[in-house]
Parts: C-alpha cells; structure tokens; sequence
C-alpha cells in the first residue's frame, strides 16, 4: 500500500514502483524468511511478531534483515525492517 524514503533505500525500489505489488513480485523468494506466515500470523492473531535476523537473497539483491510485523486497531498489517547487511559485514 505505502512505503517511505528509508525503504525504499533499502529495497531498492521507489516507492511508485512499489505501491500495488504484491509481495512476491517484489521479493519473490520472500519464503526463504517466511515473510508472508508471519504476515498472515499478525493478521488472523492480532498480535506483533518478529522474523530475526536472516539472509535475503533474489536477483536483485542479498542482504541481512531483521522483520518487525505489527496489526493496526484499522486492521492493516505493517511491516518494518532493518537492514543489517552493514553490521554484519563489521562484525565479519
């Protein structure tokens, strides 16, 4: 539905681009971190989940990412993530 400026940094991806995609078109290998489970999780229980810390890979990019899903009172299911490529890398 909607997406900001530090996102689309992340993603790579502008936020016209992205705006009436579905999930899987924008990261189609999205069940490598159970993006979409977890999405539905939060929706059916209410309840904020988090997917910890795992690697992303498609053709388009490869990263480390932490998911944080939450359900609005409006009933919307948000997702936000963290890139941790760049700590990992400091870590390393």
């Amino acid at each position: 539905v909607d997406t900001n400026k530090f996102a689309e940094k992340i993603m790579h991806y502008k936020t016209e681009d992205v705006v009436g995609k579905t999930i899987k078109e924008l990261f189609p290998r999205e069940a490598s971190i159970g993006l979409i489970e977890k999405l539905k999780e939060s929706f059916l229980t209410g309840k904020s989940t988090a997917i910890p810390l795992k690697q992303y890979q498609d053709d388009r990019i490869t990263q480390w990412v932490e998911n944080y899903i939450f359900k609005l009172p409006s009933g919307k299911v948000v997702a936000m993530f963290e890139d941790t490529t760049k700590k990992r890398k400091a870590k390393e």
